[in-house]
Formats: structure tokens, C-alpha cells, sequence
């Protein structure tokens, strides 16, 4: 053999190595990671057990740290073990992208952001001198990034439990149950409170923030510290649009990732046209009650300091306008005023009240009218353009701007404004101060009109008012806000079918028709319903009331259990004086009402089995 022929060989059997090295090194490879993706997936179930378990933990973690004062060893241990928890976050997370290793689905961007933060922040943590070391390790910045990654957590559990076989009304009541709960532990923190709170206090509190009631047994400006007032602020805020709409907007915006099923349960649950504009949806929801908020609360902030009784430019005076913004739009009817709007230092502000006034009647009205709305102003904005413009090509021919179902809720929801404006003004006229103003007795009016329909504020004493109004607030409370709003009641829709039902029956026709359009059976059948059921319950808890407290007026507990399940608010001031059992049907009251008497009993009522055949008709004497 030649040299040259002997180095060639060399370099043949080289390559062969080489490359045999290499195809033994990717078969192993393959095989490690394929053993991870098989055990990651055999135990994912336990990892995403572990991983809620450590979020819970970190959360209570850091509520104890906050509405707790515990030892300085207790306050080490639990900064000891959120920097543990962080560690164990970062690597749960390298777990979970090792099960897309060949998988058929792509790594999302969000989550490999997600995890190289967070083993950077890890990495700067347990390094032994790193820039900014103090400001890294600060007691402040870990709590913090602990809440966020535990938060990150809980909103991946949240599009995790839509996969599985819940109906979207089991899991909406779900989660108020879950969001009521959370709400009284945090409550019942002794930081929450200026004396400490009963556990009916706590509870009844919860429910009717979350509930977007406002009825109270205790008043919040004296009984809550800052710190409680801002733990009812988010209640209020997460039960006013819906625990699911946040933790699937969060999750979704995170995440970037839903199943088909997914996508459906979030479909029913924010009323979306279609799987495809669920996070339109959602993001819309979002932007509009942000914006109209903040709004509000700029108004209201400016009011606060403008007003010859003004309040001083301060924190508190704009987390006192961020709170009835807040409270407003949802309808809520809190105040951490110490006499709500009816203090002096409120009420004497027409602008304010009107301001306010304005904001719960936006609040009330309900996202698809909210959303159409500026799809309509969007729309001849575009064409105001286009013709200034001479661009009238560009135009998008569109039949329907408004569909019937919304113009028919919204020009009702409009009239019961209007009408309650002008019947509350009649029937107060003789029964206001002498000194009032037009102007005044005209906001009176107005405060009647809108807070009646479940806001739950009010500028005048109810006690005082005249017995027809009180009857006529009796029924606008029931009657309520728009569908989707945050509002309660039967719903604007309800009474409006209703109506058209009595119409078509006086009219003997066979259908109703509301612009060009025929209303589906199918929904005269379910406002019957709710009618029905919303009389049933409402007598039932009036008698339930009657046989706890036998030396109240009925007529004041018909009120009250009509506030209470409409979610109004409205009280004629014994609501604090009741029992215990009376709270508690008061708190069962408000859950029912909130949730939908119509939904809380098909939650537990399985639908009939198809029928194959039909009866002939025989007509009932009426």
C-alpha cells in the first residue's frame, strides 16, 4: 500500500467514525428526549398538580406577608421560600418544553420568553455579586416576581380546566364561588379591618362586592382600611366583568395558545360571534371598561378637587374617584365615602353626581351595546372620510350595522331611563326641601332613575321618599340593566319581549316582529321563564325573611329581597339590623341573582331525553 493510498484510507475510516459517532450521539439524544416527552406526558398531571399547589402556596405566602404581622424568623422563612419557589418555577418550566420535544406542536414564542426571563432572574439571584444586587434581592422584587410567575401559573390553569367536561354555567358560577371565598379570607386579614371582622361581616361583604350588589351590613369608610377598601376596589372590578373574562384574557394573552373546546366554553361564556373572535372579544371587553373608567374617574377626580367643598389633591382623593369610577361602571353602588353620595361633600357636586349618574348608565347598558356602538361611530367616521377624501370606492357596504336584537335593548334600556327621569320627578316634586332648585330636584330624579336599576347609589334618604316611588323603584329594580351588562334584574330583553308578547296577543297575531324582524320562540319562552322563576324567588325569600324577622314590615322586607337578588343595592336601612340567617339568605340572594335564577337551576337539572314522537294539541281554558 502506497502512502497515499494509506492516508486515504485513514481519512475514510475517519469519516466513518466520525459519522457513526454522530448517528450514535442523535439516536441517544433522540431516545433521552423522547424518554422525557414520554415521562413529561405520563406525569404531566402531577407536575401541573405541583405547580397549582406552589402557586396557591406562594399566594397565601404573600397575603400573609401583607395583611399579616408575623416575627422577623417567620418573615426570613417565607422570603427563604418565595426565592425557593422561583427556582422551582424556572425549572417546572424547562420540564413542560421538554414534552414539545417532536411533539406536533410548536414551542410558543411567549412561553420560551417566559422561561429565559425566568432563568435569568434565577441565574442574577444566586449569583454571588451581580449589579443592582440589592434592588435583585430586595424583599419587594422577589414577592413580586413570585406573584407574577404564580399568577402566570393560576391563568394556564384556567384555559387547562376549560378542556375539561364543564358547562360554561358550572364554571361561571364556579368561579364566583371561588372569587367569594378568596374575598372573605382576605377580608378577615387584620390589616382589612379597623376593629377585625366577623366571618358573616366578611362573607356578606365578599358576596355583595363580587356580586356587584352594594348592599352592606357595616359602612366601608369606617370599617375598612385602605388596605380592605382596595381588596373590595378589585372584587368589585373582578366580579363586575367576570373572573372568567380576566383569567381567559390573561391566559390567552399570555399563552397565545386554547383548544378548539377551549376556544367554544370561552365563546358561551363572553357571548362571542364566533370561535375565531374570542380574543377580539375579550381584548374589546377589556379596553372599553378600562376606558370608560379611567374616564370617570378623571371626571370625577377633577370634580373632587374643583368643587368649593372640595377634597385635597391627594393619593386618597384619586383612589376616592378611582373607586366610584369603578363602582359606578359595575354597577356596584360601593362608597368609601362616609355617607356615600348622600354626604355633603358629594352631593351638593351636581357634576359629580352627574358624572357618576352617566357612568353607571354606561356600565348598565352591556358590552354589545357598548361594542356596536363603536363599530357604528367607527363606521361613518370611516365614511366621514372617505368622502372628504373623495375616496368613496373604499366604502364596505354593510346591511345591518345595528341588529334588531340590540336596538331593541338598547332603545329599552334608553325608555326606562327616560320614563324613570320623569315619573320619579312627578312623584318627588311636593316631597323636596323648599329651598331645592330645579337642577337639584331634576339630579334627585336622575339618581332615582339610574341607581334604582342596580347601581345602589343614592343622594336622598329612601326612607323618606313618597310609598309610589318606593313602589316604582321596586319595580325598576327588578326590571334592571341590559343583558351582558353588570347590572342585575330580569334584564331589559326580559321586559321587553314581555311587552311585545302582551302586544301581539291584544293584536291576535301569530309572531312578534320588532324591526323587520321575527323574534325566535325560543326566547319568548326563556323571558316566561325568567319572569316566573324571579317572582317565585323573590316570594320565597320575602316569606324566608318574614319567618327570621316577624317584627319588620313585610313591605320592607319585599325591598330588600328585591334589592337583593336584582343586585340593586337599594336598602330602606335594615339590612344591618338583621339576623345571621337572615344575612345568609340575603348572601344566597345575591349569588342566585347575579349568577341568574334561570342558570342556577340548569346548572343541576340535566336536559330531557330527545322525544321522537309529538302529541296532538288540545287548547287549556284561560
Amino acid at each position: 500500500m502506497t502512502p497515499k493510498e494509506f492516508i486515504q484510507t485513514l481519512i475514510f475510516k475517519a469519516k466513518a467514525f466520525h459519522n457513526k459517532a454522530i448517528h450514535i450521539f442523535r439516536r441517544y439524544k433522540y431516545e433521552f428526549f423522547l424518554l422525557i416527552q414520554q415521562v413529561g406526558n405520563k406525569y404531566r398531571n402531577i407536575i401541573d398538580s405541583l405547580t397549582i399547589l406552589l402557586s396557591l402556596f406562594c399566594i397565601s405566602n404573600i397575603i400573609w406577608q401583607i395583611g399579616y404581622e408575623g416575627s422577623a424568623e417567620s418573615t426570613a422563612w417565607l422570603y427563604q421560600a418565595n426565592q425557593y419557589a422561583i427556582i422551582a418555577f424556572a425549572v417546572i418550566q424547562i420540564l413542560y418544553l421538554l414534552t414539545y420535544y417532536r411533539s406536533s406542536h410548536k414551542v410558543p414564542i411567549s412561553e420560551l420568553i417566559y422561561t429565559t426571563l425566568t432563568w435569568v432572574y434565577v441565574w442574577l439571584l444566586t449569583s454571588a455579586d451581580t449589579p443592582y444586587n440589592d434592588i435583585i434581592r430586595h424583599k419587594f422584587t422577589v414577592t413580586t416576581i413570585t406573584g407574577i410567575l404564580s399568577v402566570y401559573e393560576i391563568s394556564k390553569l384556567g384555559i387547562s380546566i376549560l378542556s375539561k367536561r364543564i358547562s360554561p354555567l358550572s364554571l361561571f358560577a364556579l368561579s364566583f364561588i371561588v372569587i367569594i371565598a378568596i374575598g372573605t379570607g382576605l377580608l378577615l386579614m387584620p390589616r382589612c379591618s379597623v376593629e377585625g371582622l366577623t366571618f358573616i361581616e366578611a362573607l356578606f361583604t365578599s358576596t355583595s362586592a363580587v356580586c356587584v350588589s352594594g348592599l352592606s351590613i357595616l359602612n366601608i369608610a369606617d370599617s375598612l382600611t385602605l388596605f380592605g377598601q382596595i381588596i373590595i376596589l378589585i372584587l368589585i372590578q373582578v366580579g363586575g366583568i367576570g373572573v372568567m373574562t380576566f383569567t381567559c384574557f390573561f391566559a390567552l394573552s399570555v399563552t397565545g395558545k386554547a383548544s378548539f373546546q377551549n376556544r367554544i366554553v370561552i365563546k358561551e361564556l363572553i357571548n362571542a360571534e364566533s370561535v375565531a373572535d374570542i380574543f377580539s372579544t375579550l381584548k374589546r371587553i377589556i379596553m372599553v371598561t378600562l376606558c370608560i373608567e379611567l374616564s370617570s374617574a378623571w371626571l370625577i377626580y377633577e370634580q373632587l378637587t374643583a368643587h368649593p367643598t372640595h377634597m385635597e389633591a391627594s393619593i386618597y382623593t384619586m383612589f376616592t374617584a378611582i373607586f366610584h369610577a369603578i363602582s359606578a361602571f359595575c354597577n356596584a353602588g360601593f362608597s368609601n365615602v362616609q355617607q356615600g353620595l348622600s354626604d355633603p361633600l358629594l352631593s351638593n357636586n351636581i357634576p359629580l353626581i352627574w358624572i357618576i349618574s352617566l357612568t353607571v348608565f354606561l356600565g348598565g347598558s352591556g358590552f354589545p351595546i357598548q361594542s356596536s356602538v363603536i363599530d357604528w361611530v367607527k363606521h361613518h367616521i370611516k365614511k366621514l372620510y372617505y368622502r372628504l377624501t373623495s375616496r368613496q370606492d373604499k366604502l364596505i357596504f354593510q346591511s345591518r350595522l345595528i341588529n334588531a336584537n340590540i336596538r331593541l335593548i338598547f332603545l329599552t334600556h334608553l325608555a326606562l331611563f327616560i320614563i324613570g327621569i320623569v315619573v320619579f320627578f312627578i312623584t318627588e316634586y311636593y316631597n323636596q326641601p323648599d329651598d331645592s332648585t330645579f337642577l337639584e330636584s331634576l339630579t334627585d330624579a336622575l339618581v332615582l332613575s339610574t341607581m334604582t336599576r342596580t347601581a345602589g347609589f343614592n343622594t336622598v334618604d329612601l326612607c323618606g321618599l313618597m310609598p309610589i316611588t318606593l313602589a316604582i323603584a321596586t319595580i325598576m329594580m327588578w326590571i334592571g340593566c341590559a343583558p351582558l351588562s353588570t347590572g342585575g334584574g330580569i334584564k331589559t330583553s326580559t321586559f321587553a319581549l314581555a311587552m311585545l308578547n302582551l302586544k301581539r296577543i291584544l293584536h291576535r297575531r301569530d309572531n312578534i316582529e320588532v324591526y323587520n324582524r321575527r323574534v325566535a320562540p325560543q326566547s319568548i319562552d326563556k323571558a316566561f321563564a325568567v319572569i316566573i322563576l324571579s317572582l317565585m324567588f323573590i316570594a320565597t325569600t320575602t316569606i324566608a325573611l318574614k319567618l327570621c324577622e316577624p317584627h319588620l314590615p313585610l313591605t320592607k322586607l319585599f325591598f330588600e329581597s328585591v334589592s337583593a337578588i336584582c343586585t340593586s343595592g337599594m336598602t330602606l336601612d335594615i339590612t344591618p339590623t338583621l339576623s345571621t340567617t337572615s344575612h345568609m339568605i340575603l348572601i344566597v340572594a345575591m349569588f342566585v341573582g347575579r349568577i341568574g335564577i334561570l342558570s342556577f337551576l340548569i346548572i343541576f337539572i340535566s336536559p330531557a331525553e330527545k322525544q321522537y314522537y309529538k302529541y296532538p294539541y288540545e287548547n287549556i281554558t284561560i
